[in-house]
């Protein structure tokens, strides 16, 4: 899978040039993942998660939400998602309660990550009235000369310091394409069983294309062809278990305060 090496094989071994290539993710792909993912519905838990985390992508007069867990094993299920028309609505969704499969035992969603590229004053003021329990985060890229995975810094909104959140969109766009919704990895996640056709139609709307650039050197570009706020959304939640999984490591992680 190293693609430089990959690259040096066919050109300096075989004397043959390199040919781009596309990471192309479809339905049949998806398929493949329930399929192969434990036996479980929506709403449903494995086992007891190390954290549940929530992403939401904000649209115009709509709201994209998805909620995974983390495991022991450091594995990722879909465990909710949908939509919802205004912040009140993602306020209770966000203090739901999840079940694990076949017990009576319930956790929490440990935290947000929403996205603040658009209507970025409104979802700042929802999250710094939430007590930062949303956090707003804006995808970037090394034309932006975001270089790293994530950055925090604190910015003064309404004579009040926030949290915000930067994350390397092309990174962990990325990861979700060729890790999580590649079949048979470690790093495969989990679908409840009826997951309906528009997730799998969102999350298969992004693909990975390699261009040479001017110097001969292989770029990945994304491309989306349709929808993909379903997408957005898992990119989020794996965003956010970077930036916690140190302490996912060390502690047991219990959810953030209730949101007011």
């Amino acid at each position: 899978d190293d693609r430089a090496r990959l690259q040096n094989f066919h050109n300096s071994i075989l004397g043959k040039p390199w040919q781009p290539q596309i990471a192309t993710i479809n339905e049949a792909t998806i398929d493949k993942l329930i399929e192969a993912s434990p036996s479980y519905q929506k709403g449903e838990l494995l086992e007891k998660p190390k954290a549940l985390l929530m992403g939401v992508d904000v649209q115009q007069q709509i709201f994209y939400y998805m909620v995974t867990a983390v495991y022991e094993s450091g594995r990722m299920s879909i465990v909710d998602y949908g939509r919802t028309i205004s912040f009140e609505d993602l306020s209770i969704l966000a203090q739901q309660q999840y079940r694990v499969k076949g017990g009576d035992e319930t956790f929490g969603i440990y935290g947000a990550f929403i996205d603040a590229g658009y209507r970025t004053s409104d979802v700042y003021r929802f999250c710094r009235n939430s007590g930062m329990w949303f956090v707003p985060v804006f995808g970037r890229t090394k034309e932006q000369k975001m270089f790293v995975p994530i950055r925090r810094n604190d910015i003064l909104f309404d004579n009040q310091y926030i949290t915000i959140v930067h994350i390397n969109d092309t990174i962990f766009s990325t990861n979700v394409l060729l890790n999580g919704l590649r079949s048979g990895g470690d790093e495969s996640i989990w679908f409840p069983s009826n997951s309906c056709k528009m997730l799998k139609e969102q999350l298969t709307a992004v693909t990975i294309q390699e261009k040479k650039d001017a110097k001969g050197f292989i770029q990945r570009e994304l491309v989306s062809k349709t929808e993909n706020h379903w997408f957005d959304c898992l990119k989020l939640n794996l965003a956010m278990h970077y930036m916690i999984r140190p302490d996912l490591e060390t502690e047991e992680v219990t959810p953030m305060p209730t949101v007011q």
